[in-house]
């Protein structure tokens, strides 16, 4: 099994998912993405895994969000290249590439 989790360490809610997935004997790699951020091609590839939207990756309530004029009818292509241009995790949320079906598989 294959599990990769886009890491925060200081974030709790980042911290108790690799705690759940490390409970369910999954051995995740860990990307600690303020050290290593994902570029625009990474974000795609995870929002085509996930299926969801960019906005869903983002954090909307930071204040950063606003002064950026983002909202969240922007344009997808507008949110994934300002996720992969902010210099800190203020946007970009935590990312689980693969866990859905993964977990799945191993909580069943």
């Amino acid at each position: 099994m294959n599990v990769t989790i886009w890491h925060n360490p200081r974030c709790s809610k980042s911290r108790q998912t690799l705690a759940l997935i490390t409970e369910r004997s999954v051995s995740p790699i860990v990307r600690n993405y303020l050290q290593d951020a994902p570029n625009e091609d990474e974000i795609r590839d995870v929002l085509e895994k996930l299926k969801i939207p960019a906005i869903n990756l983002m954090r909307t309530g930071e204040k950063l969000f606003r002064e950026l004029g983002l909202t969240k009818d922007a344009d997808e292509g507008n949110l994934i290249r300002v996720m992969a241009e902010c210099e800190d995790d203020a946007l970009l949320t935590q990312v689980v590439d693969g866990i859905v079906a993964e977990v799945e598989a191993v909580t069943g």
